[in-house]
């Protein structure tokens, strides 16, 4: 396997196609992402539709869902494709804006992790290693069995799992407290 460098990987963007691109880099190799399920997929849209609406309602940010690159760091090359993320105005703008081509180079305030069928416990906290350390503030976990919704707020001592919400509660962002997402309405298509 090839390994990347920071500038094999831009020149990528303008050379291979979308799908070769859809990996996380870990250490300068792509590794494929773990197959996604129906589940997945009705989760993800589900929540990025909450998403959407919060952005449109209060202005605040822009929600993205993957594949989209965030650059955990240059060398030995690190990104990560959260399944979705929420990124402020204010952020974005420190960041330069929202990127031209390429990854996002400033840390979004929240990610969304939606665990898939086979995707091991390891592989999650390799997640969120590399999220806490480029300032992601909130994690968001969602488990499809059982049907929850885990927030972790990062600390400085490292994560923090601030409530485990089920299908009968509301899920509430420690870093926006009006974004509101009600578990039900995730888990009601399954």
């Amino acid at each position: 396997m090839e390994t990347l460098t920071f500038e094999k990987y831009l020149k990528s963007f303008r050379t291979e196609p979308v799908e070769r691109r859809r990996s996380d880099i870990i250490n300068g190799v792509r590794t494929p992402p773990v197959s996604s399920d129906w589940t997945h997929q009705q989760v993800l849209g589900e929540v990025l539709h909450y998403l959407k609406a919060y952005e449109r309602e209060k202005g605040r940010g822009k929600a993205l869902h993957s594949p989209f690159d965030v650059l955990i760091r240059r060398e030995p090359l690190q990104v990560r494709q959260p399944d979705l993320f929420f990124i402020s105005n204010e952020r974005l703008e420190q960041g330069g804006g929202p990127p031209e081509w390429g990854p996002l180079r400033v840390a979004p305030e929240i990610v969304v992790e939606i665990l898939s069928i086979g995707e091991t416990v390891r592989q999650l906290n390799s997640k969120l290693e590399d999220y806490a350390s480029i300032g992601v503030e909130e994690c968001w976990i969602f488990q499809t069995d059982p049907q929850t919704v885990e927030v972790l707020y990062l600390a400085p001592d490292g994560w923090e799992r601030v409530a485990v919400y089920n299908r009968t509660e509301t899920a509430r962002s420690m870093r926006f407290p009006d974004l509101l997402i009600p578990v039900s309405e995730i888990y009601s298509q399954q």
